[in-house]
């Protein structure tokens, strides 16, 4: 499997009517957004998201409503987080966006097809089926996780900066190499 980048056209050298299946680790404000944007592209499957973060609804906001009206577009939804006292994200926040957009989308009640863990290693260890992650961490974590998920096998997009020392980069680099 080679994926080319995460874009329009992601998901070269994927068997026919196959989709991409993606974990998100790290669903705060930036991940959240991230995820809501994987959520809008047809080849893609989000079947797992990880936080340490439960949930709640101290995020920041690019803007008055900002998180939660992206939100509200991408489940066509404008009651979503009414009651919700600001911006929320967070593991099982994330996991509800993902199971009611998919429920929507086949036209059922309820779908529960995406998992939620706390600890990126447990995902990476349960989910044997995944075929990339997307780290959205705080930047401290990129590096570690990034390398985590190579060496299990995961192809990596991670926000930036990619890494927290040259050193970690060199060894990102390495890595990504070392395991194709």
């Amino acid at each position: 499997r080679f994926v080319p980048g995460i874009g329009a056209h992601i998901g070269a050298h994927i068997e026919a009517n196959a989709k991409l299946t993606i974990g998100c680790i790290g669903v705060g404000s930036q991940g959240l957004r991230v995820l809501l944007d994987m959520l809008l592209l047809p080849e893609v499957q989000v079947v797992a998201v990880c936080d340490v973060n439960r949930g709640s609804s101290d995020y920041l906001d690019w803007g008055p409503n900002e998180l939660r009206n992206k939100v509200r577009t991408v489940l066509q939804d404008s009651s979503w987080g009414a009651t919700l006292p600001g911006p929320s994200a967070g593991r099982e926040v994330a996991q509800g966006i993902v199971n009611a957009f998919y429920a929507k989308e086949r036209g059922r009640y309820s779908y529960n097809g995406c998992a939620a863990y706390e600890d990126f290693r447990e995902l990476l260890e349960k989910e044997k089926d995944l075929d990339a992650v997307i780290v959205s961490t705080p930047d401290h974590w990129h590096g570690p996780i990034a390398i985590t998920s190579m060496r299990a096998g995961k192809h990596v997009y991670s926000q930036k900066p990619m890494a927290h020392s040259v050193w970690e980069c060199r060894e990102m680099a390495r890595v990504a190499k070392e395991t194709g």
